[in-house]
């Protein structure tokens, strides 16, 4: 395995795992709108970098 192939391989780990953070974070917001700690839109750019 080359190292691009290595790289796509843990970009596309790296992205499943925000996905689903932010999944998790869209969840919790919808229970609690009060609950404003939460970085929804930070956690959006993160995930649109790693695409």
């Amino acid at each position: 395995m080359n190292k691009s192939q290595l790289s796509h391989r843990s970009n596309r780990k790296f992205r499943r795992a925000i996905e689903k953070w932010l999944a998790d974070l869209n969840y919790v917001s919808r229970l609690d709108v009060n609950y404003s700690r939460i970085p929804i839109k930070a956690m959006q750019a993160l995930l649109n970098q790693a695409k």
